[in-house]
């Protein structure tokens, strides 16, 4: 037994970098972390001096307006976060529901503006954004760098995410809903050990339904607790999917999101 209150900070930029360094800072090995930020998402197109352009997603901050530029939290700083934290432990989970996720990262309909490129010193980074022989950023967002993270995106990099109402009457992002709605009838005693895999087709499934241009996006192994557990490196990594005895019937939380179609055949083994 803990207590579950939990203070209250506005997301502004140095706060949301001071959490992630907090954790960078505390944690250590054997430690469970689980981020989920649920908020705006935004993808920023940048020009380079010799006229090409790229894009990169980021975090939208409160407090991105508050002064001259646009201020975000983007997709190689994040990265450099959370590489800061899986270096003490190996069990990260982050889940990022909002727009532009799978780049990292809920759309605030901003028209920002395309900009050149920062240097590293600009953006206070101690390596440089681009890589120093190819002059190009480094990987394609957060999931394409950190090893021993494990990231849950509400969307593809070049999707919008959407909301909408929840069973309590509230406004949630589809994600959110999606993930409630699947650990509600998972027993206490189980959820720290539940695995992905048993929630995760449910998942898709109940978000594709309500937004069919919106595809949730998964780096990393099903079989890994969905609660900040380790990474799961033995031959239990495609674990496949869940399966339910409902009487004399069985219930199996696939269909043709993941190649299960009425002309399948299914064998069950005890």
């Amino acid at each position: 037994a803990h207590s579950t209150e939990v203070p209250a900070q506005p997301a502004t930029l140095a706060n949301l970098r001071a959490g992630f360094a907090e954790l960078a800072q505390r944690a250590k090995e054997g430690d469970r972390v689980f981020i989920y930020y649920s908020g705006h998402g935004a993808r920023v197109e940048f020009a380079r001096q010799d006229g090409r352009r790229f894009h990169r997603e980021a975090l939208v901050p409160i407090d991105f307006d508050v002064g001259p530029a646009e201020t975000l939290l983007y997709d190689h700083e994040l990265d450099q976060l959370l590489g800061d934290i899986t270096a003490r432990t190996r069990s990260v989970t982050v889940v990022l529901d909002c727009c532009h996720a799978a780049g990292v990262m809920r759309d605030p309909g901003l028209k920002l503006t395309s900009r050149f490129l920062a240097t590293h010193a600009d953006l206070g980074l101690s390596e440089p954004v681009c890589d120093r022989e190819t002059g190009e950023p480094p990987g394609d967002g957060v999931v394409r760098t950190i090893d021993d993270c494990q990231v849950v995106a509400a969307c593809l990099h070049h999707e919008l995410a959407c909301e909408g109402p929840g069973d309590d009457g509230k406004t949630h992002g589809l994600l959110t809903r999606a993930f409630t709605r699947s650990l509600e009838p998972i027993p206490d005693t189980e959820l720290s050990s539940v695995p992905w895999s048993r929630i995760w087709q449910a998942m898709r499934g109940n978000v594709a339904l309500r937004n069919p241009h919106q595809h949730l996006w998964m780096a990393g192994n099903a079989g890994r607790s969905v609660l900040g557990g380790q990474p799961n490196d033995g031959d239990d990594g495609n674990p496949g999917v869940s399966v339910r005895r409902n009487g004399d019937a069985y219930e199996i939380d696939a269909g043709t999101l993941a190649s299960v179609t009425k002309s399948a055949v299914i064998a069950v083994y005890g």
